[in-house]
């Protein structure tokens, strides 16, 4: 044996050492990244969900104040429509919604997507719908910054 052939095979081991551990630390920082998107993502889309409930329902209970006190068609903020069926004369109601159950729903109408919160009460079924443009916008900004801070994360790692 020469000398000093073993210090090359030593050499060569250790550089093969350090690009495993390297690249065990890449694919776990890209997997731990991974699932923190998707868990912030789940998140948002859960807490977006409450939001736009609780914001509806707090508008439909003033629209039906309105009707109550006023008996004329309410006043609506813009994106919105309002929908209301007494049950012995239906048909106030569009077909895509008089199906739908009690509770918040997404629904395609007229080419462009809505928030519907369908509610039955007092034997007549209400519907209000807002315009979900404004909100897929935020969330469309909100992913392209995840995503480009995943990115950026895992180049750094």
């Amino acid at each position: 044996m020469a000398p000093g052939t073993g210090c090359g095979v030593m050499m060569e081991a250790k550089r093969t050492l350090r690009r495993s551990i390297l690249n065990a630390f890449m694919v776990s920082a890209a997997l731990t990244g991974l699932v923190f998107l998707f868990v912030v993502l789940t998140s948002i889309n859960l807490i977006e969900r409450e939001l736009v409930y609780q914001d509806l329902d707090r508008d439909l209970e003033r629209v039906l104040r309105d009707i109550s006190r006023q008996g004329f068609e309410p006043s609506l903020e813009t994106g919105m429509l309002f929908f209301a069926s007494v049950r012995e004369e239906p048909g106030d109601l569009p077909a895509h919604l008089a199906g739908l159950p009690d509770g918040l729903h997404l629904i395609d109408m007229e080419g462009a997507s809505y928030h519907a919160l369908v509610r039955s009460q007092g034997g007549e079924d209400y519907a209000l719908l807002q315009k979900r443009t404004s909100l897929l916008g935020r969330q469309h900004l909100l992913f392209l910054a995840l995503a480009g801070g995943y990115f950026i994360g895992v180049l750094v790692a």
